[in-house]
């Protein structure tokens, strides 16, 4: 508190001391639900543009999104799918897939949110770059088998041979 409301009291415009910036709980200037002098929000009066108020950007109960890939056209809320990946560091393909580490993780940023991610899955899909899953054929039988890499995403799958004979 300034010194001059210490002694001549606060200088109120509404919610808001003009001397001071402090703030009380009483007399705030609504703009539907957002005070335009200290920017609090109440639950009431939103504006909706679909799936979220534009002025204060609380989501719509079952909003209706418009999603381009990772987010929405309308309010900029992002998802966790539908990313579109490009690749910053060049983890070679070997067999099919891209097989990457905590040492040695593949670096990708998408276009669309522009978020980065270190994936360190040791099976990584080469078109979409989600992690795959990875089976084995004839493991344990004998020193070869076969393992069969599938993504859980873009359902590209491949298979290759693998000789574990010393």
């Amino acid at each position: 508190m300034a010194m001059i409301c210490k002694v001549f009291g606060h200088k109120w415009n509404g919610c808001t001391c003009k001397r001071c910036s402090k703030r009380r709980d009483e007399q705030h200037d609504w703009n539907g639900c957002k005070c335009i002098l200290c920017g609090k929000t109440r639950d009431e009066q939103h504006d909706w543009n679909e799936c979220a108020c534009t002025r204060c950007g609380k989501e719509k109960e079952q909003a209706q999104h418009d999603w381009n890939g990772c987010t929405c056209a309308r309010c900029g809320k992002r998802r966790y799918t539908g990313h579109k990946y490009r690749r910053l560091n060049n983890i070679p393909v070997i067999n099919g897939y891209i097989s990457a580490s905590k040492s040695q993780p593949l670096i990708v940023v998408c276009t669309i949110c522009g978020r980065e991610y270190r994936l360190t899955s040791p099976a990584i899909c080469p078109k979409c770059y989600h992690p795959c899953t990875v089976d084995y054929e004839g493991f344990g039988q004998d020193t070869s088998y076969k393992k069969h890499i599938k993504c859980t995403n873009c359902d590209y799958s491949t298979s290759y041979s693998v000789n574990d004979s010393y």
